[in-house]
């Protein structure tokens, strides 16, 4: 029978059968029909999502960037940052380079900078601050300037900042430097529309961090900080100078906040462009060269394959094709790494909780061949540009994947991948659900099978998941407290085995004290069918606000999915190979753990809850669905 005949049998009525018996049955087939086919739907929105994955790299999925605001004008000025200014900027490095080999402290650094300031006339001050955390307490001082509009009230600002810790680790004394330079250079103009706020803060991100909640009147528990004396408007864009090397190759861009926030595409298509053209400066995203991979060589154990193997290995994997997907997905690999994580990849990141759209611009240390020549014509370029808004960026995207400095995906190309697979475990739910409020009776006496409602254990099912989290509620608890420090600042794992077994295995044992219920549905199928809805409802939602983390769920969700009810030990065991404590087996992932307890309590960043209120609880009820034996 073909396909439309199938179609159309299910609307077909029974001869002699009354209006309602008619529908009744109509609706009947119809049920059977979807039940019949949801689980190859299931398997087919798994399929396609993962495809889809993959996908996302191809350049066929994405398009060229551009400047969506007319009023930016990007690398339409004559810029005046010549040699002069240069050679400001070397006897200021000099001046610095002194203060670091003299081992300075962060109260006698931002002295030095603050009678700098004052010395280009620019009202100036210092700002300590004290974080305390339950991994230690971090102290620093903050410099400051203000430089007042001189053809505008100062109702709006722009930032230029400096962090005295790189990204790499390394002191940014160049980044220092350059905004000294620039304050000097950059107030003896008056075409300034907008407030000039130059902010050297110490530290990496947590004397930003300090300055902004400050400036802001946010006034976290864990921060204590000495009131701003200069103030000025609202802050709409901010630039931060990160510098560590004696020269640089490329100018890289960093742009992922905190909690996966971005900045708004114009500002980073502006610097792409001024970089390119206005500085000559080859532009990147992140520190990642925008170079293609050298051919590889067929390795020794391919060889006996002879001609064969060679074709395929030139015209597949060293294909151009696939050279440039490889450069792509790790652009956008490396973008959803911080997204999915909450942290910020720079200084900049600091500033889109407050609603200000910033930008870190990195120069990647090499031999040659830029230095301050370079970087302060592009810099005075990008402010000029972002002096000529006349509001908030807010034509172009917040929601987008970079593959390369010079094109992006919009939502609609990578949202699918994430949300199909929320659809697979959406009808994989309801299909639990649906069958287990049913209990098929096979009658010998008229060969039919014969259902029968039973009641389904909905809140025990509920209890379990709910119980679950509160275990990982408690974990959070422990982890965000000062009773974490003492046995996680251990050096070896062996200390930790107790907790780190008492994570992977113990929680879902609390399956085990459930009451028995023979006249109702099982509870493991129930639990499974629970986990199905939380992902969905987990997974769907959040593609919209942070894609990178719906996609790690959305990862996550498929072996979670795959497993059957009261399975037993090996899928148990399997399961817990994915739990984040293990982390703890590794000194690098005692050293991510302690770094996400900082980024929590300090900048809040929601590596933490991620981690106790969703990832363990996940997996924990993954297993409790192995663990119930009916």
């Amino acid at each position: 029978m073909s396909p439309f005949l199938r179609v159309k049998q299910l609307f077909k009525p029974s001869p002699g059968n009354e209006k309602h018996v008619v529908r009744l049955q109509r609706q009947k087939r119809i049920y059977a029909t979807i039940g019949s086919i949801s689980p190859y739907l299931q398997i087919a929105c798994y399929v396609v999502g993962i495809l889809w994955i993959f996908a996302i790299p191809f350049a066929q999925l994405g398009r060229s960037t551009y400047v969506d605001e007319n009023a930016l004008q990007p690398g339409q000025v004559s810029t005046y940052w010549e040699w002069a200014e240069v050679h400001a900027a070397d006897r200021y490095l000099e001046a610095l380079e002194v203060l670091r080999d003299g081992n300075a402290s962060s109260q006698e650094r931002a002295g030095w900078l603050k009678e700098k300031f004052a010395d280009l006339g620019i009202p100036t001050d210092t700002q300590g601050y004290t974080f305390k955390t339950s991994v230690g307490e971090v102290h620093g001082v903050n410099a400051y300037a203000f430089h007042s509009s001189p053809r505008t009230s100062g109702a709006e600002a722009i930032v230029i900042a400096a962090s005295w810790t790189s990204l790499t680790g390394d002191p940014n004394l160049r980044g220092v430097a350059m905004v000294l330079a620039l304050a000097g250079f950059l107030t003896r103009y008056t075409h300034w529309a907008k407030d000039l706020v130059f902010v050297v803060s110490d530290g990496y991100q947590d004397g930003m961090q300090a300055f902004l909640s400050t400036y802001h009147g946010f006034n976290p528990n864990s921060l204590t900080a000495d009131p701003l004396t200069l103030d000025s408007g609202v802050i709409w864009t901010a630039v931060s100078i990160d510098y560590p090397g004696h020269s640089f190759s490329h100018l890289g861009l960093f742009f992922e906040g905190l909690n996966g926030r971005l900045p708004n595409q114009d500002l980073l298509v502006c610097a792409q462009i001024i970089g390119r053209w206005t500085g000559g400066v080859p532009v990147i995203l992140h520190n990642t060269v925008d170079e293609l991979r050298q051919d590889l060589r067929i390795p020794a154990w391919a060889q006996w394959t002879g001609a064969a193997g060679e074709w395929v290995w030139k015209e597949i994997v060293n294909r151009r094709a696939l050279k440039e997907w490889e450069y792509r997905a790790q652009n956008m690999a490396e973008q959803a790494a911080w997204m999915a994580t909450g942290r910020a990849s720079g200084v900049h990141g600091v500033f889109h909780q407050f609603r200000i759209d910033a930008i870190t611009l990195f120069a990647r240390p090499a031999l040659g061949p830029h230095g301050f020549h370079s970087l302060g014509k592009l810099t005075e370029s990008l402010l000029r540009t972002m002096n000529n808004l006349l509001e908030r960026l807010h034509a172009s995207f917040f929601f987008y994947l970079l593959s390369s400095p010079a094109s992006f995906l919009k939502i609609g190309s990578y949202l699918p991948c994430s949300v199909l697979i929320g659809i697979g475990c959406l009808i994989g739910g309801l299909r639990g659900y649906v069958n287990l409020g049913w209990e098929g009776w096979y009658s010998e006496k008229l060969d039919d099978t014969k259902w029968i409602k039973r009641p389904r254990r909905l809140i025990e099912g509920v209890g379990v998941v709910v119980a679950l989290v509160s275990v990982g509620a408690v974990v959070y608890a422990f982890a965000d407290s000062t009773l974490y420090a003492p046995p996680f600042a251990a050096k070896s794992a062996r200390p930790l085995m107790p907790v780190i077994l008492t994570l992977v295995l113990v929680p879902p044992f609390i399956v085990l004290s459930r009451p028995d219920s023979p006249t109702a549905a099982p509870l493991a199928p129930m639990v499974k069918t629970c986990l199905l809805f939380s992902l969905a409802l987990l997974i769907t939602p959040l593609s919209v606000l942070n894609f990178p983390l719906s996609l790690v769920l959305a990862v996550l969700a498929i072996p979670l999915s795959l497993v059957k009810p009261s399975s037993g030990m090996l899928p148990f065991m399997a399961l817990g190979l994915l739990n984040p404590a293990l982390f703890l087996l590794v000194q690098s992932g005692r050293d991510a753990i302690r770094e996400g307890v900082w980024d929590w309590q300090v900048l809040g960043a929601y590596g933490l809850p991620l981690a106790c209120l969703l990832w363990l609880p996940l997996i924990w009820v993954g297993q409790a669905v192995c663990l119930i034996q009916e």
